[in-house]
């Protein structure tokens, strides 16, 4: 009974074709393939039925199974299954284990790794987080500033807009007050007469330590007061200041020739007022003819002596001034009031 359930299963399983595997002659029974190591046949009545293993089995005519690939020595060339012994397979399981066990290992030391890659990238992914909530807060801050800037601009611009507006303003009313000012006529008062003063010091005199060169023309200081010799020209018609200039006689070599030509390049009638600041003997030698055409009697002055004059170019006049005071006994001041030629 047991082997007719048996043979009903196997029907059930086998290919339900006959394959030509010689089952004439055999006892009833499982043989494996002549070629085939994944199929065997059973023989039933004379008659063959032919059954395929699994995928990745082999027939073991030993264990009269289907048997893993790797544990199932099969086909020796002529259709031959040798199977392995039990204790080969074992050892052979065995050997898979532990190789399973490795890969399991090595499985699991990758699986730490990448547990710790992980961690570590959500470690890195927070902090990035954390720098873009930073760098937003950053932007939100910029973002403010360059509106207020932005609103600082427009005020500067409106202001300015103003500013021009008031210029402009500003402007006609200026142009106004000159077409007033153009309009007015105001009488020209003829002076007769100007106020010169001229002020000499050497270095060493006391008080004006240093030395000093001024010359005032109605209260009004013009000389440059510097070293050496300090000239202001006054116009004899208007008593208008001309020119104010400074020869260095004792600094400058040429000093004394560009005083020279100065004195020389003056029109007749010019009204010259003349100061000397700390020390002006050194190279004044060339300009002494033109100053003694002045009217100076004593303009070779010693080192560091005070001297001034007041006079005109052409003639002397009654108003001529001329002084000096040694070293040391200085200031000299001289003073004089001018009439104008009408």
């Amino acid at each position: 009974m047991l082997w007719s359930i048996c043979l009903v299963i196997l029907v059930a399983t086998a290919s339900g074709q006959e394959s030509g595997f010689p089952c004439e002659g055999r006892a009833d029974g499982v043989f494996a393939d002549l070629e085939d190591c994944t199929v065997y046949h059973l023989c039933h009545g004379g008659r063959d039925y032919q059954i395929r293993c699994p995928d990745g089995y082999f027939w073991n005519d030993d264990a009269h199974s289907c048997r893993l690939a790797d544990i199932a020595q099969c086909c020796s060339g002529q259709g031959v299954c040798e199977a392995t012994s039990y204790a080969e397979d074992v050892t052979l399981l065995a050997g898979r284990v532990q190789t399973l066990e490795s890969d399991s290992t090595d499985v699991q030391g990758q699986v730490s790794s990448l547990t710790t890659e992980n961690t570590a990238l959500r470690t890195q992914l927070t902090s990035l987080k954390d720098r873009t909530n930073n760098l937003t807060v950053e932007n939100v801050a910029l973002r403010t500033e360059l509106t207020s800037q932005q609103g600082q601009v427009s005020s500067l611009t409106a202001d300015n807009a103003a500013l021009r507006t008031q210029v402009t303003s500003l402007q006609v009313t200026a142009a106004d007050l000159q077409g007033q000012l153009d309009n007015i006529s105001v009488p020209i008062v003829s002076r007769k007469t100007i106020s010169a003063k001229v002020v000499s010091a050497g270095y060493d005199d006391p008080g004006y330590l240093g030395g000093r060169g001024e010359v005032w023309v109605d209260g009004v200081q013009y000389a440059m007061n510097g070293r050496g010799y300090n000239l202001v020209t006054v116009n004899e018609r208007t008593g208008q200041m001309e020119d104010s200039v400074r020869f260095d006689t004792y600094g400058d070599p040429a000093a004394g020739v560009s005083l020279r030509d100065f004195l020389r390049g003056l029109p007749n009638g010019r009204i010259v007022l003349i100061a000397v600041h700390d020390e002006g003997s050194r190279y004044s030698g060339d300009a002494m003819a033109e100053l003694n055409s002045l009217g100076a009697f004593s303009p070779d002055i010693a080192h560091r002596t005070s001297w001034a004059m007041i006079s005109k170019k052409g003639s002397k006049t009654s108003w001529f001034v001329e002084d000096e005071r040694d070293r040391y006994a200085g200031p000299t001041v001289i003073e004089a009031e001018i009439p104008l030629s009408i």
